[in-house]
């Protein structure tokens, strides 16, 4: 289930520096690109519909999804594989190519340096944290725009908290 997140709550909640061209609320059009990076946590999450928000993002502009994931112990691995695999299977049509990538031992930061190329536009969570270096954190979003300065499509309300 969606939760209301108004487009104020979101951009107050996003580091006000960053609230430029390259860091898009779900409720503004998605900028151009060629490849959605879909940063999915190793959380619980409703599958099908995350993965028809996606679908409606990509299919229509036949832009190939990037669904990637990260563990950092073996235990998981299963878990997020399985994730991963339900969806692409979803969101997987004839004119949307999907792949799936698995990081271990990695932050968010360090995976997408990794696998990023021209015409990238991550999407991640408004509800997805990191660490900042006064200690505080921050929203992951604002921080891929700020550090690696990547486009960034941000989605709110298919997790119930805020995830670090």
């Amino acid at each position: 289930m969606l939760l209301p997140f108004s487009s104020n709550q979101i951009t107050s909640d996003l580091s006000p520096r960053t609230s430029g061209a390259r860091l898009v609320t779900a409720d503004k059009p998605l900028p151009s690109a060629q490849r959605l990076v879909v940063l999915v946590p190793n959380k619980e999450v409703d599958e099908l519909e995350f993965a028809y928000r996606i679908w409606s993002l990509a299919s229509p502009r036949r832009l190939t999804v990037l669904f990637m994931s990260l563990v950092g112990e073996a235990r998981e691995e299963a878990q997020a594989r399985q994730r991963l695999a339900r969806l692409a299977a979803v969101t997987r049509d004839e004119w949307t190519q999907i792949e799936t990538h698995l990081e271990f031992n990695l932050n968010w930061f360090e995976a997408v340096e990794r696998i990023r190329r021209q015409g990238d536009l991550v999407v991640c969570h408004l509800e997805q944290r990191v660490s900042r270096w006064d200690f505080g954190r921050q929203a992951l979003a604002s921080a891929l725009v700020s550090r690696l300065n990547l486009s960034t499509y941000v989605l709110s309300g298919f997790y119930s908290k805020q995830l670090y």
